[in-house]
């Protein structure tokens, strides 16, 4: 059985510039694991002020640049930051 990445910005139907609560929800996943962060959000993470500050609810290139790319190999690697 192969892998699938569900997580990417064309299997949650979004592109840079949306506006949606999936996007809200997604920033509050990536968030809570250390991907990015949200404006006064508490550090989860020891790097926390050099992540990238996303405006919630915005589709930016700072949060697709943390969803694994939907061409990726099956191994689940995400994009470089």
């Amino acid at each position: 059985m192969q892998n699938e990445i569900l997580l990417t910005s064309d299997s949650l139907g979004l592109r840079l510039g949306a506006t949606a609560p999936q996007v809200s929800e997604l920033h509050a996943y990536l968030s809570r694991f250390g991907w990015l962060r949200l404006p006064g959000q508490r550090p989860v993470v020891v790097a926390h002020d050099k992540l990238p500050e996303v405006e919630p609810g915005y589709f930016d290139a700072a949060t697709e640049r943390r969803l694994p790319s939907s061409s990726a190999s099956t191994d689940c690697r995400c994009r470089e930051i």
